[in-house]
C-alpha cells in the first residue's frame, strides 16, 4: 500500500509520537477483560513497519498527587488496599465501580498509575511540540472533565437499559460549570461505517464551529467493531480511520487513546487500523 500523492499537511506527514515500553505493555496485558491485547496491538504495529514512522517515547508513571487531581483519596486508598491480592470480593469495590465490568486484578493500582502516566506523557509531548499526534493505545479507560466548560466531550455510543455504564442519554449534557458542554449521541445496534461516519461528521462539524477547540483527545473504542463481544455496532477499521482522518483535518494537536473491552482481534485490528492513516506505508 502506498501513500503517494500525499500533500505536505496530510495525516501521513504529521509528526507522530507513540508511547511505548516493554514494561508498560506487560502491565497493560494483565487486565483479565483484555488479556494480552496491548502486546498484540504493538506486535501488529511493529510487523507493519509503522514504528519507523513514529517517535517512540517511554511513558512515566503517574504520581499519586497527579491521580488525586481527578480521583478521590478514598478511591485511591481502596485501589492500594485491593492491589496486593486482587481481591474482587471486597464489599467496598462496588461503591467505586469495580466488579464484573471492571474486575479487580492484582496490581491494579500500579496499572492505573501506568496508564494515567502514559496518557500524561503523550499530552506533554504535544505541549512540548515533540509531536502533532500522540498515541497511547492502552489508555482511554478513564472519564473526566464533565464539570468544566473548558472541555467539550462528545460521545457516540450504544445506550440502553442495563447496558454498562448506564450513562450517555441524549439529555446528559454535563454537570455544574460543564452544563451544556457534553454531547451524547446514543445509537441503535448494528450501525455500519457509512451511517456512523455521516452522524459523526455532522456532529463534529457543529462542535468545531461552536466550540472552536485548541486540541483534541480522541478515544477509538474497540467495542464499535463488528464481531466485538458486546455485539453492538457493525463497523470496520476502515470506518474508524475515516472518522480519524476527519478530525486530523482540523490540524490540531491530537491525542489518540484506545478503549473498549474487546480482547479479540477486532480490537487489535481497530487500533492498528487507527495507526496506519498516520504513517506512510510501502508494501
Amino acid at each position: 500500500m502506498s501513500c503517494k500523492g500525499d500533500s505536505n499537511d496530510s495525516p501521513s506527514k504529521r509528526k507522530v509520537v507513540y508511547v511505548y515500553s516493554p514494561q508498560y505493555i506487560e502491565t497493560c496485558d494483565s487486565l483479565s477483560k483484555v488479556p494480552n491485547r496491548a502486546s498484540m496491538v504493538h506486535s501488529l504495529i511493529e510487523a507493519y513497519g509503522l514504528l519507523q514512522h513514529m517517535g517512540v517515547v517511554k511513558p512515566r508513571v503517574a504520581t499519586i498527587e497527579e491521580m488525586a487531581k481527578f480521583h478521590t483519596d478514598a478511591y485511591l486508598e481502596h485501589l492500594h488496599k485491593i492491589s496486593q491480592d486482587g481481591d474482587n470480593d471486597d464489599p467496598q469495590s462496588g461503591d467505586f465501580g469495580l466488579g464484573y465490568d471492571c474486575p479487580v486484578v492484582e496490581g491494579i493500582y500500579d496499572y492505573a498509575a501506568a496508564v494515567g502516566g502514559a496518557t500524561l506523557t503523550a499530552a506533554q509531548c504535544l505541549l512540548d511540540k515533540r509531536g502533532e499526534v500522540a498515541i497511547n493505545w492502552a489508555g482511554g479507560w478513564h472519564h473526566a472533565k464533565n464539570f468544566t466548560s473548558k472541555v467539550m466531550t462528545v460521545s457516540l455510543h450504544k445506550f440502553s437499559p442495563g447496558f454498562f455504564p448506564g450513562t450517555g442519554d441524549l439529555c446528559d449534557t454535563g454537570m455544574g460549570k460543564g452544563r451544556w458542554y457534553a454531547v451524547n449521541v446514543p445509537l441503535d445496534d448494528g450501525i455500519k461505517d457509512d451511517r456512523y461516519f455521516h452522524v459523526f461528521t455532522s456532529v463534529m462539524q457543529e462542535v468545531q464551529a461552536l466550540f472552536n477547540p485548541e486540541a483534541v483527545v480522541m478515544q477509538l473504542g474497540a467495542d464499535t467493531m463488528a464481531g466485538d463481544p458486546m455485539c453492538s455496532f457493525n463497523m470496520t477499521p476502515v470506518g474508524v480511520a475515516q472518522c480519524l482522518r476527519h478530525v486530523l483535518d482540523w490540524h490540531l494537536p491530537t491525542l489518540l487513546l484506545g478503549g473498549g473491552e474487546s480482547g479479540g482481534m477486532e480490537g487489535v485490528g481497530e487500533e492498528k487500523g487507527g495507526t496506519i492513516p498516520l504513517c506512510p506505508l510501502q508494501t
